[in-house]
Formats: C-alpha cells, sequence, structure tokens
C-alpha cells in the first residue's frame, strides 16, 4: 500500500491498519501517547487534519506535508493542533521540541510513549534561527545546499539536547529512548562515500541503512555497539513488549512483518533475531504493479536488489558502497550460494 511518499491524492495508510497508539489504547488504556511532528502517511482520503487522531493517537501536534511549495518554509507552516490548521511562525524544529516537553510534563506521571518526527532536516534547506547551529554560512550562497543541510542538522541536535534535559529535569523515572533515522541523506546533499543516485529514496545502502541509537534500558551495558540485523518495522514489537504486550499474540488473525528487538537491546552480544531484513518502494501507490516494484533483501554479508528487469549483487563486506554489481561475472561458490539465499529470502518476504 505505502510505497513511496504519500501525497495530497495518493492513497494514505488505511484507517484499518492497526497501529502502535492503537495497540497501546487496546491493551495498556492507562499509557498516554502523542505524535508531535510530521506524520507524512495521511489525507484527506483518510481524515485530513485528524487523519493522525483516526490512526490512534491520542495527540497530534504537526503537519502532514513537507514545507514545499514557497511560501511555506520552516518559519511559515502549516500547524495542526486540535484537528485545526493554522499557520506558524515559530521555528519549527524549535516548535516542536516547545510542545514534546510541555506534552511530557503533562503525563510523566504515568506511562507515556512519545513520538517526535522532526521534519529536519528536510527540504527546503535554510539558515536555522541563531544559536542553534555552528556552521559558518555568513559568506555562503542558499543555492550551497549542503553547509545549510549540516546547519539543520546541528540545531535539531541542539533542540534534541534540550528535550533531554527538560525530561532529565521531571521529578520521574528517566525514559527509555530511541532515537533514529528514517531515510539515508538526501542525493542533492549526500557526500562521498554515497554515490550519487545511491542516497535517500533507493534501495541501496545508503538509502536504508539508519542509525539507530537507544539509551535509558537499565542493565544494558553503555557504549555496546551491536551488528545484528534489525528493521525499523521492528520497533512495533519491541515497543509492545516494553510496555508488556506480546504482539505476535495481541492481535489475532494478522501477520506481523515486525520482531521485537528487546533481547539485543539487552545484551548486544546475544543471538539474531534475523537473518535478513527486506524492503521495497514502488509508485503508484496502492497495490503495487510488478513493472514499478522495487526489491531488496540483506544478509549480514550479501544484497540482492531485484528490479523489473535485471537483478544486483553485492557484496557488503568487500564493496560496503555498492559499487561492484557481481551479477554478470562468474559467481565463486560462496557468492553463488548467497545469491541463492537472497533469492529464496526475496520470495518468502514478497510473494515471487
Amino acid at each position: 500500500m505505502i510505497g513511496h511518499i504519500v501525497t495530497v491524492t495518493s492513497p494514505a495508510l488505511p484507517i484499518s491498519e492497526v497501529t502502535l497508539p492503537e495497540l497501546l489504547t487496546q491493551k495498556r488504556p492507562t499509557y498516554s501517547h502523542a505524535l508531535i511532528g510530521k506524520w507524512h502517511l495521511g489525507n484527506v482520503s483518510v481524515g485530513g487534519v485528524l487523519s493522525p487522531n483516526f490512526a490512534g493517537w491520542n495527540k497530534f501536534d504537526g503537519s502532514l506535508f513537507s514545507f514545499e511549495p514557497a511560501p511555506l518554509s520552516y518559519t511559515f507552516w502549516p500547524r495542526i493542533l486540535a484537528g485545526k490548521q493554522n499557520i506558524s511562525t515559530r521555528y519549527a524544529t524549535t516548535a516542536h521540541v516547545d510542545a514534546a516537553l510541555k506534552w511530557v510534563e503533562n503525563n510523566a506521571s504515568g506511562p507515556w510513549m512519545l513520538f517526535l518526527a522532526f521534519d529536519a532536516p528536510h527540504a527546503p534547506y535554510h539558515v536555522p534561527t541563531a544559536g542553534l547551529y555552528y556552521e559558518d554560512l555568513s559568506n555562503v550562497e542558499i543555492t550551497d545546499l549542503r553547509p545549510h543541510y549540516k546547519a539543520m542538522i546541528e540545531s535539531m541536535d541542539t533542540e534534541i539536547g534540550r528535550l533531554l534535559s527538560g525530561i532529565d529535569a521531571l521529578p520521574t523515572t528517566p525514559p527509555m529512548v530511541i532515537f533514529l533515522g528514517d531515510n539515508g541523506t538526501p542525493n542533492e546533499v549526500a557526500v562521498p562515500p554515497i554515490l550519487p543516485g545511491k542516497a535517500k529514496n533507493t534501495l541501496y545502502e545508503g538509502g536504508l541503512n539508519v542509525p539507530l541509537i537507544v539509551s535509558g534500558r537499565e542493565g544494558t551495558p553503555p557504549g555496546s555497539v551491536c551488528d545484528e540485523l534489525v528493521h525499523t518495522t521492528d520497533l512495533f514489537a519491541t515497543l509492545a513488549e516494553i510496555a508488556g504486550i506480546d504482539a505476535s499474540t495481541a492481535l489475532p488473525g494478522v501477520t506481523l512483518d515486525s520482531v521485537s528487538c528487546l533481547s539485543l537491546i539487552e545484551d548486544p552480544s546475544g543471538p539474531a533475531i534475523r537473518t535478513h531484513v527486506y524492503a521495497e518502494s514502488f509508485t503508484p501507490l496502492g497495490i503495487p504493479a510488478p513493472a514499478s516494484r522495487l526489491r531488496a533483501v540483506r544478509s549480514l554479508t550479501y544484497k540482492l536488489i531485484r528490479r523489473p528487469t535485471r537483478d544486483e549483487l553485492y557484496d557488503l563486506v568487500a564493496d560496503p558502497y555498492e559499487k561492484i554489481n557481481l551479477i554478470g561475472v562468474v559467481l565463486s561458490p560462496e557468492q553463488q550460494a548467497a545469491y541463492d539465499e537472497l533469492v529464496t529470502a526475496l520470495n518468502s518476504y514478497s510473494g515471487g
């Protein structure tokens, strides 16, 4: 259904999908939950300004779409709050943290979950509010996108620091914090070693392999690094387990893509939860047509990308930036075995 960016007129996330806040409401009704920032999964077909609430969120404070075209910007953006939309002139990154801190202060006495989805560093690229960044933009043309992109990230980092400091100052147990990216760097601001055309909106590692940082889980060794495979979909089952819900049994008749990675958070050296991870993209949205469907599956060491007309195979250990497509050359026995394994895994995920 959702294979690319949701637009004003495209299909959107169906209301029939069970979301994490809906699961919490069903199984742990004492939980408060809120979404602050962007919700790029809804449009008028699923409730318009109320689409985040129809998707299960108790509270939504943010926007449905990007801050483009002009005159929209990070200081002139359509803010939806309490089901009503008005233009905000407060710098969006700062406004999101203001809203998050206020909500946490009002709800921290009981169990809570906050999803803070920054619009930064999406386009339009700009000069952020003074004091939030340390890039020197005094002599940089606005058409030079990379320095502005970096300044937007620095500003987001500054505001995340303010958020965490504010939460730490509350007289409650420090929460578990999960930070992750939703996609890779946009092509227009990507730099080597990421190759042109292999960043955001692609199935290469530059578009899929994103940061995942977890803090605050009691018992996890500080500074631990885990190299096992996990998927963003795994946050559904992971957060459910943290709330005391077994997602695999909580939704009878529903087949989950999500696998809890809480065991790896608590013991990063523990056994793997996945042997492969899968991704796909397609347009237009809805039921994907074979001719528009791009699919990828990877193991710890190899990656297969399947296009309608060809396959690509990469050795991610020897070639992490996917420069050399091994399809078309004589594969070694190891490479052939890896290819066969990935084809089987791809078919199991996507039905052939």
